[in-house]
């Protein structure tokens, strides 16, 4: 698999040289689309292509990178000032909230910008409404 991945990233090369010597055209535009999209699923299909995860990819750094960590203290903050009421439970969850809130806010921009990832800013949603309605 790995050769024939090769050979098409050769033919991706010359297909790309020709074009900054001839100039694009529509056949050559199809041809790197074809080749692109070959070279990205046979690599998937290899192994090869390191799926990385949603959240990892779009988290911007400021925060937690993971959401699910944050989800996690949210509803453990929210157990303990349901269960003692105080105002240092409700601080402590009022900075869950808003820390988990800022980083699904971010992650969400990047994803809008980002076409392919439509199912995916979908299941950000629906986590936020899960979150929303306990």
């Amino acid at each position: 698999m790995q050769k024939v991945i090769e050979k098409l990233d050769n033919q991706l090369e010359k297909t790309c040289r020709e074009i900054v010597e001839k100039g694009l055209t529509t056949v050559s535009l199809d041809e790197i689309f074809k080749l692109t999209a070959s070279i990205r699923n046979l690599e998937y299909m290899s192994g090869e292509d390191e799926q990385k995860d949603i959240i990892q990819q779009y988290s911007n750094g400021r925060y937690d990178h993971n959401i699910d960590t944050l989800y996690d203290a949210y509803i453990e903050a929210k157990r303990a000032y349901k269960k003692v009421g105080d105002q240092g439970h409700r601080d402590k969850l009022m900075e869950c909230v808003g820390r988990l809130m800022t980083e699904v806010y971010d992650m969400i921009s990047s994803i809008m910008l980002d076409a392919d990832f439509r199912d995916e800013k979908g299941e950000v949603v629906k986590r936020i409404r899960m979150l929303a309605d306990m």
